[in-house]
């Protein structure tokens, strides 16, 4: 990550105290390592705005509780149920699926491709009589969604793993045209202090990635449609220092006001899966050539190439966790991140705009 990310810092400057989980799998080195180039990159960034380079001291145990905020909130009301009880792993015919309900637009898809079974347990016993991958297909195409437990070797056999293995994880695209120059600032404020952020993200990885840049400082605006409520989880935990809209995009004159709104932004962060903003002219290839000025960030489950390239997906459906069935190893699948170099020399650091805009 740091060398796609061209930080130069030393890593040895980092100071870590103490474990942050036990895990069969490395998940200390995981979280470790993702907020320590996080920090990195801010500092870098604080260096090139300010000309000082902040010190970074890294707490795993601070880390180990932003990794599992939502479990640690205290809302003013209960929340109810985090999950609905059909987003479960279920038995198949030939192994196991592992569902998604939580959102009512998936939970309407699911229960409409299995005929609107009556109960849980008739939906348990009807998904048992189904082969697996067909059920996967029949709920993507119907607008939900799941993912089906791979071992590793089915994985790798399947047209999307086969698809993935020459993907990166992180891919940085450098445009021809001149990207805007950053701002600089004062030598105590926060790293992104003035850099306004577009958050066309939903569920956990890009929400959480926004609320990092909200807590270094940027302006954060949180894009979301009627259509697609978000879960009031979801809202008390991703939507942390943010700005939060609900808007139409499809409507005549939203058109307008996101041009409007997109000649003071600085950063486009899109968490949909590729394409899917197209219609609106948000999707990153599509801001390259008509906001060039703008830095962009893509996030997607299965990557941008393969028959997979534009399904839906989210962190659960990708790592199929360890709490997975016992006969059901963990798939080898990735999610996959991309974003244009944004990050210019301090010799063409942009001007403060002026007050009022």
């Amino acid at each position: 990550m740091r060398e796609c990310l061209g930080l130069d810092g030393d890593p040895r400057a980092l100071r870590v105290r103490t474990r942050v989980y036990g895990s069969p799998f490395p998940v200390d080195s995981l979280v470790i390592a993702s907020v320590a180039v996080a920090l990195e990159a801010a500092a870098e960034l604080a260096d090139v705005r300010t000309g000082r380079r902040p010190r970074m001291d890294f707490d795993a145990t601070h880390a180990a509780l932003a990794f599992q905020s939502e479990r640690l909130l205290l809302p003013p009301t209960p929340l109810g149920p985090l999950m609905e009880p059909l987003s479960r792993f279920t038995r198949t015919r030939d192994g196991w699926i592992r569902l998604h309900a939580n959102y009512p637009h998936h939970r309407e898809a699911l229960l409409r491709v299995l005929g609107h079974p009556s109960g849980i347990d008739k939906a348990v016993a009807h998904i048992a009589r189904c082969d697996g991958e067909a059920l996967e297909d029949h709920l993507h195409e119907a607008g939900g969604a799941a993912a089906v437990v791979r071992r590793a070797d089915q994985w790798r056999a399947h047209p999307q793993g086969r698809a993935s293995v020459d993907q990166p994880l992180l891919r940085v695209e450098s445009s021809d045209r001149p990207c805007g120059p950053l701002r600089p600032a004062s030598s105590d404020a926060l790293p992104c202090v003035g850099i306004r952020v577009l958050d066309l993200t939903r569920v956990i990885s890009g929400p959480v990635a926004t609320r990092m840049l909200a807590a270094l400082g940027a302006e954060v605006l949180r894009l979301d449609s009627p259509e697609l409520p978000e879960l009031r989880l979801h809202i008390l935990d991703g939507h942390i220092g943010k700005t939060s809209v609900v808007g139409d995009r499809r409507r005549p004159e939203a058109r307008a006001a996101r041009l409007r709104l997109l000649e003071d932004i600085d950063l486009v962060v899109v968490g949909y899966r590729p394409r899917a903003m197209e219609p609106f002219g948000l999707e990153p290839s599509q801001l390259a050539t008509s906001h060039p000025w703008i830095g962009t960030v893509a996030l997607s489950a299965w990557g941008d190439s393969g028959p997979w390239g534009r399904r839906r997906g989210s962190t659960v459906w990708c790592r199929l966790p360890a709490a997975s069935p016992p006969d059901a190893a963990p798939a080898m699948l990735r999610g996959r991140c991309r974003c244009r170099r944004w990050i210019t020399p301090p010799a063409t650091l942009r001007p403060p705009r002026p007050s009022g805009c």
